[in-house]
């Protein structure tokens, strides 16, 4: 729940979580067991929808991305960069996350760099330059 509060607070440019409670499930629901329930920002634009960027647009969301990774790689280690784990708000701010789940607290598991074998972090920068 740490990061929950963690993702609330900070401004740089992640997706920003309101609020995250445990709830209990329905007796005969997934065993009646316990979940976690996740509201975050609203988000109506993802980049993988978003066709084509002028110059200055690109720069901006470089920008705003690379400090949001910085982050990510701070907090988590290198993560492949997917065009799903960058949004926009109403407002055209950019956010990011480590999993295209913007509700998820950690990256898909899949998407290690150290899993690939791509240890380093210039191959996030790599990545982020050619989604945007």
């Amino acid at each position: 729940m740490e990061l929950y509060s963690y993702r609330r607070a900070q401004n740089i440019g992640l997706v920003k979580v309101y609020g995250a409670e445990v709830v209990n499930l329905r007796a005969g629901f997934c065993g009646g067991g316990k979940s976690l329930k996740v509201v975050t920002e609203y988000l109506p634009k993802r980049l993988s929808s978003v066709p084509r960027f002028s110059f200055q647009e690109a720069l901006y969301v470089l920008t705003e991305t690379l400090k949001g990774f910085r982050e990510i790689c701070r907090r988590f280690g290198p993560v492949i960069i997917e065009d799903d784990m960058i949004a926009f708000t109403q407002q055209g701010r950019v956010r990011c996350w480590s999993n295209p789940n913007f509700a998820l607290n950690h990256p898909r598991s899949d998407s290690l760099l150290q899993q690939t074998g791509r240890t380093d972090e210039a191959y996030m920068v790599t990545d982020l330059l050619n989604l945007v």
